[in-house]
């Protein structure tokens, strides 16, 4: 299994209340941005750390409380690291990638945040699986036109830079496309 399509699975599950205590209890939650969380701290290697250390929980409540880690991480990080830096509380929150096909955890993250109208980019007309296509595009065109497009207070570098290069044709020539 390489997701849990459309949280069926989280569905029928039940949140493991220690497990996920213990997995908020993790020390990158209480580290300051700039940050990354990695496949590394989430990733496979992860998951068989858990299914080592809790042999004794069941498949389903696995996926459950792992949808609720997911979804309770993104809460906290709303209340605790984005309210703050805009000076209140925040009205939307637009969920995209795979999660947002996960009916379980976009509704775990909008219990988290009563507070919030939590939409995916499909209501909004976008596919969330254009996501990172989208992303690619942005800083593409923005690097083609010798824009920065890095955020150095979310990654901690020391200024604006404009990100990645044009490389041309192997054989030469003009590049396929008009810059003007």
């Amino acid at each position: 299994m390489s997701y849990d399509e459309g949280g069926a699975i989280a569905a029928r599950g039940a949140v493991d209340h220690a497990l996920l205590r213990e997995l908020m209890a993790q020390p990158y939650f209480s580290l300051k941005p700039p940050k990354s969380a990695g496949r590394e701290l989430f990733g496979t290697q992860a998951v068989a750390r858990i299914l080592a250390t809790h042999p004794d929980v069941p498949g389903e409540d696995l996926v459950r409380t792992l949808t609720e880690f997911t979804a309770q991480s993104v809460a906290e990080a709303c209340l605790r690291l984005v309210e703050p830096r805009v000076g209140g509380p925040i009205d939307r929150l637009v969920v995209g990638g795979g999660g947002a096909h996960n009916p379980v955890m976009v509704g775990e993250i909008a219990r988290w945040l009563p507070h919030v109208e939590v939409l995916t980019q499909e209501d909004l007309g976008v596919s969330s699986d254009a996501k990172e296509a989208m992303a690619f595009a942005i800083l593409g065109n923005e690097t083609l036109h010798g824009r920065p497009s890095n955020v150095p207070s979310a990654t901690g570098a020391r200024s604006p830079a404009v990100l990645g290069t044009i490389t041309p044709p192997p054989q030469g020539g003009p590049l396929p496309w008009h810059l003007g």
